[in-house]
């Protein structure tokens, strides 16, 4: 089966660009398509007459790796390849970014005695290249920026944080904080002395009605026994009805004067000292077992 040759004319339109170069000084084009002043600006004349060279259109700042990249497959293949892209000045002065697909021919020796290949303007891809590039080089910027700020927001809310903690730990009563959900937060030493459940409480975030179950369950609170439920609801009320100091009984015979405050952000703090029940009585606060 013999194939016929492809008609020149399919390529006289279009991106593409055929062209044949002799191994010579600058390149000389024996042939190119006629399509080539709609990408380079010179006519095909133009080219294989000489009156423009190949070498010299291309941009200063490329010809040189283009000109290494073309030995290079001279001498040591292969002679299948693609440059780099590179860029071409028009006569007009305008400059296009060419891709550049390459076959040597050799001769019976091996030496290469001319060259066969076609190029594609690639001008407008490389634009939108290079605005991807710049907003990725943007948004990258901002994002580094902002994590920066939050980094510094994140420092500067562990100093403040460590502040707060080392002031509430120097406190020589017990000290517990609540949040706006009414889940444990924050406490000191003092207080989990006296309250060995708030660091589970912490972990888990119970809330204060869960703590109180929890130490009610643990037989922790004596004055909630056989009264459970009823005592979880009053412990409430005064939790969020703070108004004087109350006595709490523990295990063991302990008593605490309680003093719980609410905060601006809906949140609740309490502050617990031991004492024995007669000074708790003296403070105006054996009354009040709720």
């Amino acid at each position: 089966m013999t194939v016929e040759p492809i008609d020149e004319r399919v390529f006289s339109h279009g991106p593409v660009v055929i062209f044949r170069w002799a191994m010579a000084e600058g390149w000389p084009v024996e042939f190119v398509t006629e399509n080539v002043s709609g990408i380079l600006g010179a006519d095909a004349d133009d080219f294989t007459s000489g009156r423009v060279s190949y070498s010299g259109m291309i941009h200063p700042d490329d010809l040189e790796r283009v000109s290494a990249e073309f030995q290079s497959h001279i001498d040591n293949g292969p002679d299948k390849f693609q440059h780099d892209d590179y860029r071409a000045v028009k006569p007009d002065g305008d400059v296009v970014w060419l891709q550049d697909f390459t076959v040597l021919e050799r001769g019976e020796t091996g030496r290469v005695v001319r060259a066969l290949g076609y190029i594609v303007d690639i001008t407008d891809r490389r634009a939108v290249e290079a605005e991807l590039r710049k907003a990725h080089e943007e948004l990258e910027g901002r994002v580094e920026g902002r994590t920066e700020d939050l980094t510094r927001e994140v420092a500067e809310r562990q100093a403040t944080q460590n502040r707060l903690r080392g002031a509430v730990e120097s406190l020589q009563e017990g000290f517990a904080l609540f949040d706006s959900d009414d889940r444990l937060v924050l406490f000191n030493d003092t207080y989990r002395q006296l309250n060995p459940l708030a660091p589970e409480a912490l972990e888990k975030g119970m809330t204060f009605e869960e703590l109180i179950r929890a130490n009610i369950k643990r037989g922790v609170l004596t004055e909630a026994k056989g009264r459970e439920e009823e005592f979880v609801r009053d412990r409430l009320e005064a939790h969020r009805n703070p108004g004087g100091a109350i006595l709490r009984n523990f295990k063991g015979g302990r008593s605490y004067l309680l003093k719980e405050t609410r905060t601006p952000e809906g949140g609740g703090c309490a502050d617990v000292r031991g004492c024995n029940r007669i000074a708790a009585r003296k403070c105006g606060s054996g009354g009040n077992q709720k």
